[in-house]
């Protein structure tokens, strides 16, 4: 079994550094937002993994198991770029992960 605890949080520690660096420190930067990665299929390991850890929950309407963002307060600059950037890191290895957003 591939160790994705440790992928996982590396990921979201180079997600949530990126996002500082694109968005910049302020964390109530406006406008308001939300974002997630949304993993699939809901049956691979990994999406298996995440809900066991209790890291996102499986979706009804898009499928598959979604990782919600949660840090940064609402702003969507922050949340969006730190879910683009956790879905790319995955993505680079192998798993299947898709961001969006929407502004509040």
């Amino acid at each position: 079994m591939k160790n994705f605890e440790s992928l996982y949080q590396q990921a979201r520690q180079e997600a949530a550094s990126y996002a500082y660096s694109t968005a910049g420190e302020n964390v109530m930067i406006w406008p308001c937002g939300f974002a997630w990665v949304n993993i699939k299929p809901a049956n691979g390991s990994f999406a298996k993994w995440i809900l066991q850890k209790g890291y996102g929950r499986k979706d009804s309407y898009l499928g598959g198991v979604t990782i919600w963002v949660g840090e940064f307060n609402q702003s969507m600059k922050h949340k969006s770029a730190f879910a683009y950037k956790l879905a790319s890191i995955l993505s680079d290895n192998g798993i299947k992960a898709v961001a969006d957003d929407r502004i509040d």
